[in-house]
């Protein structure tokens, strides 16, 4: 069971071209720039960054889509179809989109990112069950309070990106993502949970024997 997780960041999305041949361009997330906290179920949060090269093996190996809103009647491009550009860069992940201007939603949504209404992309991805593509540490919020880091290192998906209204990455609402994790105050693992029906083991685990527990968890659902 693959456990797929929505993120929406503040990006520079602009729109360029012409009526004609409109186009819309931006980042979707930017390199090492932390979010602010994302909260669980679990009643726990956490601050999140992605660092260069998360998305390299989802982007060579997958084709990746272009949506309004995260709504899949609203296809605006696609990468295999040569109408979604989306790569890694210096600065982030970037993504250009060449809309046809003959689809209502697509000459709409050129038309907002133009006159301001919408400025923010999200992204639809995954990581890998074993917890290999992610690293935890702590850290310290904006508030000098001691909090969980989740670093991005690999995700084994990226399978949508999208142009949204309200920016969701900094997004406090639990419903954005079906991962629970909780923390002692220690530091030590209170394992993860899934929305599908997760396990929640009261006792502390070194990252090893947590490692274990999600396998023997992943297992279970197949």
């Amino acid at each position: 069971m693959r456990n797929v997780e929505f993120r929406t960041f503040t990006a520079e999305v602009r729109a360029e071209g012409t009526a004609s041949a409109p186009v819309v361009k931006g980042y979707a997330v930017k390199w090492m720039r932390r979010s602010k906290p994302i909260w669980t179920r679990a009643g726990s949060s956490f601050i999140e960054r992605c660092s260069k090269g998360c998305f390299a093996r989802a982007l060579a190996t997958q084709d990746q889509i272009s949506t309004i809103e995260h709504n899949n009647a609203q296809i605006v491009g696609r990468k295999s179809a040569g109408t979604l550009r989306c790569f890694e860069d210096e600065n982030g992940l970037y993504t250009e989109t060449n809309l046809d201007p003959s689809v209502t939603y697509a000459a709409d949504l050129y038309r907002n990112v133009k006159n301001g209404n919408i400025r923010n992309m999200s992204f639809t991805f995954s990581t890998p069950e074993d917890g290999e593509g992610e690293e935890w540490d702590w850290d310290t919020d904006e508030n000098g309070e001691r909090c969980r880091l989740r670093t991005l290192r690999n995700c084994d998906t990226l399978s949508e990106v999208s142009y949204v209204a309200n920016p969701a990455y900094p997004d406090s609402s639990a419903d954005a993502r079906s991962l629970a994790t909780v923390f002692f105050p220690n530091g030590s693992e209170f394992i993860e949970a899934r929305s599908a029906g997760g396990i929640i083991i009261p006792k502390q685990v070194n990252e090893v024997e947590a490692r274990r527990l999600r396998i023997q968890r992943v297992k279970s659902l197949l």
